[in-house]
């Protein structure tokens, strides 16, 4: 069956891991709340504002965060392609990836481990996918780099009809759940915005989803 898409090797210092498990204790809403607050943006290492940081350094952080938060129960593979240093908004991106990561845990409940894929690399975006940075489609050209974000779950995958309304906002596509509203995804999308990016979901039903944040390696 043919996949449907919808489009609208690291080392953590011993401080590192203090600063992320001092945070590990902490529901999502909660810390979504305090990547908000400035000193707790300091505490992670995250700068609000545009800033060089490390790709394979942030999603370092967020596998060690989910590793420790589900500490029995979920596998997170970590992929990052080369050294690659972004100058974009570090804050913004690790709360993005942090709403995938937490919906491939939410797909995968069924699984007794729930395996996730974590990997980031350096592309570059073809003509027509330029057009879906929208307003900032005219900023950048096909000669610019982009990384691409992807987590990738293996859970049941998303019906073709849901897949389609994934981003509105107050849509879920988890059946009884009325716990965040239908708005992670959406406010997702406005996150990608804010990055000059886009994001993109690739489902197949019974082998799992892959969410990917595409957004320049230099944001104009």
């Amino acid at each position: 069956q043919t996949a449907k898409v919808a489009c609208v090797s690291l080392t953590m210092k011993s401080d590192l891991q203090r600063k992320i498990l001092g945070v590990s204790l902490t529901s999502g809403s909660l810390l979504r709340r305090k990547l908000k607050d400035i000193s707790a943006r300091k505490a992670l290492g995250l700068n609000p504002r545009t800033t060089q940081f490390d790709l394979g350094e942030l999603l370092g952080k967020l596998q060690l965060y989910t590793e420790n938060k589900w500490v029995e129960n979920v596998d997170v593979g970590l992929t990052c392609e080369g050294d690659i240093k972004v100058s974009n908004l570090e804050a913004p991106t690790y709360a993005q990836v942090w709403n995938f990561i937490t919906n491939a845990y939410a797909a995968s409940a069924l699984k007794a481990t729930k395996t996730i894929e974590v990997s980031g690399q350096v592309i570059h975006l073809s003509a027509d996918e330029l057009n879906n940075l929208g307003v900032n489609s005219g900023l950048y050209t096909t000669d610019d780099e982009f990384v691409r974000i992807s987590v990738r779950d293996h859970g049941r995958g998303i019906e073709e009809g849901k897949l389609e309304r994934i981003f509105e906002n107050g849509y879920t596509s988890k059946q009884g759940d009325t716990s965040n509203s239908g708005i992670g995804l959406a406010l997702t999308e406005t996150t990608a915005r804010s990055v000059h990016g886009f994001v993109k979901v690739e489902s197949e039903i019974g082998e799992g989803s892959t969410f990917s944040m595409y957004m320049p390696r230099e944001r104009k």
